[in-house]
């Protein structure tokens, strides 16, 4: 082979390889390029789709303004008519329909969709979602009424770490701060508050004995024997094994007697009749499972009182809407931490609140209270898992119960929270949640969807960040019309 033919073939052999090479590193760097390029028709695309739905909300905002009443279909349709007026010109981008939530002067858009890709999609990827969500608020509130519901269930008395104080004197300071904030006669909006302490029962106050929507008020006796293993006995034949207890979550040191088998004679047993004497201190207990979960038909089922030895059997007095701030300082200040968790008894007495219908009867319905410009609000505040359940009823008498060992905790009872909650943002009153040290995924997600909107949930993990929460939505209850996205 000759130099000069040598040179060719390798001069074709180079420019093959440096094909490949230029080839290969192409390949290399498309998907990077394509993003780049793709990513900015994404960005553009996505500005578009807010824009419209922004403009969407605008529109359907001023609506209400002028049509409060306007029913929800109608609201829909205009709603997801602007959105495509605005989006015309842009038949690329494929857009499903505009969902719409109206929770009193509020609406919350979502709408999903999809733009095809350029470059990417030569690596496989063909779209990109458009999901985007806004929120409008129409109307400037004139008046409210504030509902706050408040654990106050034992595990408010931890003190977690970092902290100096309680979680529950960290939320009567938060809660107080709140009233203070809002019910002021100066301020030019008329507000009322109220608050319900909740735990496994609420306390309606014992001024309600002779209501007539409640049953089971009237004082009761009752005698057994009780027998007692001597003391004696015990220390002489049993070990004293300790033993770590739990109440609604929080630790504390306890004991047991391990006998080894041993039965104690006769003479070891001390017996006496026991007379107990259950007085009503104001607890009442749910109704009925067809009925625990309503705002209605008290008079073919009254609500049924909890009687107890002492009053220490469920969570301190309920305070009705009021507009004087100090009643209602005072009352938050003096609540007290108790017994075990059940957000249901909490929510429903919130709405019951909000109603002109008895129990509390508030001045106007929540619809009537709107259209004169008024806003009804539940602040829900809770720290962890529902633990209670509703148990096996006695005719209307339902009695509530711990979950056993090995069931899901709050299976049932998070499906009835879901429920209440859906339906009082269905009446057009709008729930802020408050989630406190909560590290259970479960109550979470159900605190989460309880909440009007992904903007009406708040998370605090300290005493300080549950009042700034609090300070958070004092500013942001009655603002005026307004677009977030």
């Amino acid at each position: 082979m000759s130099f000069k033919r040598g040179i060719g073939r390798f001069a074709r052999g180079r420019r093959g390889t440096t094909a490949m090479m230029f080839a290969g590193a192409l390949l290399g760097i498309l998907p990077a390029v394509g993003f780049v390029v793709d990513y900015g028709m994404y960005l553009n695309s996505q500005n578009r789709v807010q824009h419209a739905l922004d403009m969407a909300g605008l529109a359907a905002a001023r609506h209400l303004n002028q049509n409060y009443g306007s029913d929800a279909d109608t609201v829909k349709t205009l709603t997801r008519e602007f959105f495509k007026s605005e989006l015309q010109g842009h038949d690329y981008i494929t857009m499903n329909e505009v969902d719409v939530v109206r929770s009193g002067m509020r609406l919350n858009l979502e709408v999903d969709g999809t733009m095809p890709t350029s470059l990417m999609s030569l690596v496989g990827v063909d779209t990109m979602s458009l999901y985007t969500e806004a929120e409008v608020v129409f109307g400037t509130p004139t008046k409210a009424e504030i509902v706050l519901v408040l654990d106050t269930s034992y595990s408010m008395s931890k003190i977690d770490p970092g902290d100096t104080e309680s979680r529950i004197k960290s939320l009567k300071d938060a809660a107080g701060e709140m009233v203070v904030s809002l019910v002021d006669p100066d301020s030019g909006v008329d507000i009322k508050m109220g608050v319900v302490p909740f735990s496994d029962r609420v306390n309606v106050g014992t001024d309600y004995k002779s209501a007539g929507w409640i049953t089971g008020t009237e004082k009761e006796e009752t005698s057994s024997e009780r027998c007692f293993t001597s003391p004696i006995w015990l220390q002489a034949n049993c070990d004293r094994v300790p033993e770590q207890c739990s109440n609604d979550g929080v630790s504390y040191s306890c004991y047991r007697w391990e006998c080894h088998g041993k039965q104690p004679p006769s003479t070891a047993q001390n017996c006496t009749t026991v007379t107990t004497t259950k007085e009503w201190h104001g607890c009442v207990k749910p109704r009925s499972a067809e009925n625990h979960l309503t705002d209605a038909g008290y008079a073919s089922e009254k609500i049924p009182g909890h009687l107890s030895p002492n009053a220490n059997q469920c969570a301190s007095p309920m305070l009705p809407l009021t507009d004087v701030a100090g009643d209602l300082t005072d009352m938050i200040e003096e609540m007290e931490v108790r017994n075990k968790t059940y957000m249901p008894t909490g929510l429903i007495w919130g709405l019951r609140m909000l109603t002109p219908k008895a129990p509390f009867r508030a001045d106007d319905t929540i619809r009537a209270f709107a259209a004169d410009g008024g806003v009804k609000t539940i602040i829900l505040m809770s720290d962890g898992a529902n633990t209670m359940k509703l148990g096996s009823s006695s005719g209307i008498v339902s009695v509530i119960k711990d979950y056993e060992v090995g069931t899901p905790a709050g299976n049932k009872t998070n499906e009835d929270t879901s429920a209440l909650c859906t339906l009082i943002k269905s009446k057009g009153v709008e729930i802020y949640v408050v989630a406190y040290g909560i590290d259970d995924a479960a109550t979470t997600a159900l605190l989460k969807g309880c909440a009007s909107s992904e903007s009406r949930y708040f998370e605090a993990g300290s005493t300080a960040q549950l009042k700034k929460t609090f300070e958070a939505i004092t500013q942001q209850l009655g603002r005026d019309v307004s677009i977030s996205g």
